[in-house]
């Protein structure tokens, strides 16, 4: 099945020894959903006396494939014969819907534990957690894995590349990978080409046609949507001129606008510093930032009382 399916609630759900959540499964968990697979893992930490086939049998009720992250700590809860057998018959039963994850144990370990649990073929996080998750992607997600190992291809790229100065003219860019966004995609461009266009020279077909090669697009939309909504708050608090407002825009160009709201105290006090001598209020930018990305509290529904 190409695309995710309708008909389940998640993609995958992650079956994982309770001591290795936060260490592995917690990170690993997130870069799935980053990349837009749904995943379904907070009620599937196993302890000692869980029932590992009652895990499975609720997973995949709502999913489409299982992760069995079996490490020491999934070792250690010392299974049962019946168990783990569970588990190799629904492997075969519901075509391969159940991926073993080895972490931190190798052929020989898995082996000493349950010979017919070696013989599934397996991920294992050896050569890193970027690797895993692509190795996953491919099977749970096809229909991204194409565009999301280009983009795992070029972060490696850019990590291991020289900096150096070139002309802008000399750059070339980089070929279309769609024909066209969605409509939806084409009107949220043209928001933040409007909330920008006081600061960003570049004309809506131009903004457009650069989408058109972003991998994967969605995310870039919405960087781009949040850096467009920090630039049009902080001009409208600050009744700033247009220079103060490009300069912020410049700056918020070379950053991670969440990095930015994960500062220590002392890290914000250098920040601010550093902008009281660049002319920018950076302790109200600061403060744009995290309120932007801050979800409202609300009241009580008063509706919800039906009594």
């Amino acid at each position: 099945m190409a695309n995710a399916d309708e008909r389940f609630e998640y993609d995958v759900f992650i079956s994982h020894a309770s001591e290795d959540k936060d260490i592995f499964v917690r990170p690993f968990a997130s870069k799935l959903s980053d990349v837009g697979v749904r995943v379904w893992y907070d009620e599937f930490s196993l302890n000692l006396g869980d029932s590992l086939s009652s895990a499975i049998d609720k997973g995949l009720t709502k999913s489409r494939f299982g992760i069995i992250v079996i490490s020491p700590a999934f070792i250690r809860k010392n299974w049962t014969d019946y168990e783990l057998r569970g588990l190799i018959a629904r492997q075969v039963e519901e075509r391969k819907v159940i991926i073993p994850i080895w972490h931190d144990v190798d052929k020989a370990t898995v082996l000493r534990f349950s010979p017919t649990l070696a013989d599934i073929v397996a991920i294992n996080t050896n050569e890193g957690i970027g690797r895993t998750t692509l190795k996953v992607i491919r099977q749970v997600r096809p229909d991204i894995f194409g565009t999301i190992e280009a983009k795992f291809k070029f972060d490696q790229i850019v990590a291991n590349a020289t900096p150096e100065l070139r002309r802008l003219s000399e750059l070339k860019r980089g070929r279309r990978l769609r024909d066209r966004l969605s409509d939806g995609q084409m009107r949220r461009i043209r928001i933040i080409h409007t909330l920008l266009r006081e600061v960003n020279s570049l004309s809506f077909e131009r903004s457009y046609d650069s989408f058109l090669r972003d991998v994967p697009v969605e995310d870039e939309i919405q960087k781009w949507e949040w850096l467009a909504l920090v630039v049009s708050t902080y001009k409208l608090l600050t009744e700033c001129n247009v220079e103060e407002a490009t300069e912020v825009f410049r700056l918020l160009l070379l950053v991670d606008l969440r990095k930015l709201t994960e500062l220590t105290m002392e890290q914000r006090k250098k920040l601010v510093a550093d902008g009281e001598q660049a002319g920018i209020n950076m302790q109200l930018l600061l403060d744009t930032i995290s309120n932007t990305n801050q979800h409202p509290i609300l009241e009580d529904d008063e509706y919800n009382d039906l009594g």
